[in-house]
């Protein structure tokens, strides 16, 4: 009880506040974002290996190119520097005298470029190694490509024996389809013939064309004796009697 005469209301009896509701349509909606473009992205193209140098149109090879390919070092005084040496001295200069003499020439200009008969022997040694891995590496590449030209001429042949089966094939049916509409026309044939000759036998003969008609215009006439040809036997009989018509 309340001091004041009042019920004093019970907890449950006490009105809690209650929240305003909420208006949508007052809620600002986002916009929804754009969609992000997308971007394609070229795959990396692969690493080609450079070719190394091959034959020319007029069948000659670029050697050098082939030693920069192979990454060959350029020696101070290279092999076909010496040989173009050795092609200046006489050629009936004896060999051991063209040694000594091209041995002169080192040590004279050695000092000032570098050239050593060991540089020089180098030199010709990794340019024969290289031609030889050269040509080594050409030939595995003719051997490629004549297995894959024989494996094209196989499946040409394979495909060349298929086509000529079927030719045969159908050449064979053509045959038999000839010879049996041959046989069953031969058969209808049969057929046309017996009415054919059916028709022949059951039609009337024509009538036949009398060769000589004989007819007297007078009825009256007595029984007098006429020729077949129209003639009469009696010479003396009386010539207003009408005469015999002969239609053919």
């Amino acid at each position: 009880m309340s001091l004041f005469g009042r019920n004093t209301p019970k907890k449950d009896d006490v009105l809690e506040p209650v929240a305003p509701p909420i208006s949508l349509a007052a809620t600002p909606v986002a916009a929804p974002a754009p969609p992000t473009p997308v971007v394609a992205v070229e795959p990396p193209k692969p690493l080609v290996a450079p070719e190394p140098p091959t034959l020319s149109a007029d069948k000659t090879l670029d050697f050098q190119a082939i030693y920069q390919f192979a990454k060959v070092p350029t020696a101070p005084f290279t092999a076909e520097q010496t040989l173009a040496m050795l092609e200046q001295l006489p050629a009936a200069m004896p060999l051991e005298m063209k040694r000594q003499t091209v041995q002169v020439t080192l040590g004279a200009m050695g000092t000032a470029i570098g050239a050593t008969r060991v540089s020089i022997v180098a030199d010709a040694d990794q340019k024969r190694t290289t031609l030889n891995q050269y040509a080594d590496s050409q030939g595995k590449k003719t051997d490629d490509t004549v297995a894959a030209a024989e494996s094209e001429i196989a499946e040409l042949q394979r495909k060349i024996a298929e086509k000529e089966n079927e030719i045969a094939l159908a050449q064979d049916k053509q045959a038999c389809i000839r010879n049996l509409c041959d046989s069953e026309a031969t058969r209808l044939e049969s057929v046309l013939s017996f009415f054919n000759e059916e028709s022949t036998t059951a039609a009337p003969a024509p009538a036949a064309t009398p060769l000589v008609s004989l007819t007297l215009e007078d009825s009256d006439k007595d029984d007098s004796t006429f020729s077949p040809f129209g003639l009469e036997d009696d010479e003396d009989e009386s010539s207003d009697e009408a005469p015999l018509r002969v239609a053919a």
